[in-house]
């Protein structure tokens, strides 16, 4: 009887301790992020404007900043300037980086582009057109996935989204990789 007892003690002991285990895991953090280290095309063509790396994800309490954007960009040739904001800066811009204030993911259904999913990032985006010369302004931009195109980096833009003078570029070799889990703040 004793053995019995002393079973059926352990026996409770180790499942009120894997109760309270399994109560007490985090939750599984749902993830919106976007990785990209691609070329970047004058849209619709195989012109190469420039090779971009951005990383970023919502921002958290453990992660206030949302990632980084780095933009390298071809040498300037004046019958096709790689850099689309060429009021902005003179001499031609050779890089530009970003320090991302947002980053916000969405979908939808286009009647051009079919199914879309983006992941979009605001911030402030340095040109640097050579040592200690930098142009700094306010930018935004979306990386879509389409069933209907090919991926892009759209509405890169020097105001908000609604900008007239926003460009597009498509992506190019690389890699394009936007994982959406469900509305930004859901």
């Amino acid at each position: 009887m004793r053995r019995l007892t002393a079973i059926l003690a352990v026996v409770a002991l180790v499942g009120s301790l894997a109760a309270s285990s399994v109560a007490a895991a985090p939750p599984v953090a749902r993830i919106n992020h976007f990785f990209g280290t691609f070329d970047m095309l004058v849209e619709g063509t195989d012109q190469v404007v420039g090779h971009i790396v951005v990383d970023f994800r919502e921002p958290t309490l453990e992660q206030v900043v949302p990632g980084t954007l780095d933009v390298d960009w071809e040498p300037y040739d004046l019958d096709h300037p790689p850099f689309p904001f060429m009021t902005l800066a003179y001499p031609p811009v050779r890089e530009s980086h970003a320090q991302l204030l947002t980053a916000h993911f969405d979908t939808y259904d286009d009647q051009y582009w079919g199914h879309v999913v983006t992941g979009g990032t605001d911030g402030f985006l340095c040109d640097y057109t050579g040592p200690w010369d930098a142009n700094c302004r306010y930018f935004s931009v979306l990386f879509q996935l389409t069933t209907l195109g090919p991926p892009r980096a759209a509405n890169w833009s020097v105001g908000d989204f609604a900008d007239p003078d926003r460009v597009v570029f498509e992506a190019g070799q690389g890699s394009f990789v936007l994982t959406y889990a469900g509305p930004t703040g859901s």
